[in-house]
């Protein structure tokens, strides 16, 4: 576990709730409210590894939350089982803890249905706070693959000159997206290697480790700003994304059932049934500073685009996840080989 306290800033690398208790979230006044809760500290959990996109993405964010607090910041990397350990640690938190956790869904989504009733957490029992952006999945090679195409992959993989594909996670959404490529999109690599998130994802595609591999767009656009990472192909949208205008979409190459699983939000949870008026503090805190405009711009200008989300969009986006995807043919075909 990797763990930084924060008391004058930041380093950038260092079931539903019910709807009465969203009406009166969103209903809540400043982060400045009189009555707001007394929070000694702010624990903050990162359910993935320090130095992939989301970590560093959350502690930009928090350096913004920190002026707001006269409370210490406590950020801790708990990675592992798809997000789900250091979920299930917000998950333990007692109602009125001040911790929250973050994760992307549907990825966490397909992660807790692979798992099945051994998942540590139910993350549709966690508290929904707001939702601050979106992101896309990015098939990457590296600068010396001497790859400069999806379909130069596709060769690549059919001719048998490459084998491996790399990917964040093990029976999870990495996985999934790997089996959706094959199964759909005509990458027929021989074996997947699952990296424990997309730093060390990243990290083992720049070193050719793998050919290619899966990883979030924020990790893979600070790889072509050190320019050992080439995108290949981008999932989840239809059109092309800001950052990498020349690498195609799926949908574009024809392959569009890519968006079901490859295009997660990012979310901010609390624990189960958080008392109300921490959660609405919470709530107003947050929901401030991810719609500030000074926030958006300044975030903006270093490449990171904030979409403020309620927290009934949060939680209907969660469960809709779960109705979507818990069928999925593909889905059902990889739990069978487990």
């Amino acid at each position: 576990m990797n763990r930084t306290d924060l008391s004058c800033g930041l380093d950038r690398r260092s079931l539903l709730a019910g709807t009465a208790s969203f009406v009166a979230a969103a209903l809540v006044g400043p982060a400045f409210a009189q009555g707001a809760p007394a929070i000694r500290r702010l624990e903050v959990i990162i359910p993935l590894s320090a130095g992939g996109g989301s970590d560093i993405l959350v502690r930009q964010l928090m350096e913004h939350v920190r002026p707001l607090l006269s409370s210490q910041i406590a950020i801790s990397n708990v990675p592992g089982d798809g997000s789900l350990l250091g979920l299930s640690r917000v998950a333990r938190a007692k109602p009125d803890e001040a911790m929250i956790g973050v994760h992307n869904p549907p990825n966490t989504v397909l992660s807790q249905l692979a798992r099945g009733a051994s998942a540590p957490v139910d993350i549709r029992t966690l508290t929904p706070i707001a939702g601050f952006g979106r992101t896309f999945t990015v098939v990457a090679t590296s600068t010396r693959s001497g790859i400069e195409s999806f379909k130069q992959l596709q060769g690549a993989y059919a001719g048998g000159a490459q084998r491996l594909l790399g990917g964040t996670d093990r029976a999870g959404s990495s996985e999934l997206t790997a089996e959706l490529l094959k199964s759909q999109a005509e990458l027929k690599f021989a074996e997947y290697v699952a990296y424990d998130g997309s730093g060390a994802g990243n990290a083992a595609i720049a070193r050719n480790e793998v050919p290619a591999g899966l990883a979030s767009y924020d990790a893979v656009i600070d790889g072509i700003a050190s320019g050992t990472l080439r995108p290949l192909l981008v999932l989840g949208n239809v059109e092309r994304v800001e950052g990498m205008p020349d690498t195609p979409t799926a949908a574009e190459l024809g392959y569009p059932s890519m968006a079901e699983v490859a295009a997660p939000i990012r979310v901010i949870v609390g624990p189960p049934n958080m008392e109300p008026a921490l959660r609405d503090y919470l709530v107003g805190l947050f929901r401030d500073v991810v719609t500030n405009p000074e926030v958006v711009k300044t975030l903006g200008d270093a490449g990171v685009k904030l979409e403020y989300m309620t927290p009934e969009a949060v939680g209907q986006s969660i469960n809709d996840a779960f109705d979507k995807l818990e069928n999925l043919p593909v889905l059902q075909q990889l739990l069978s080989r487990k």
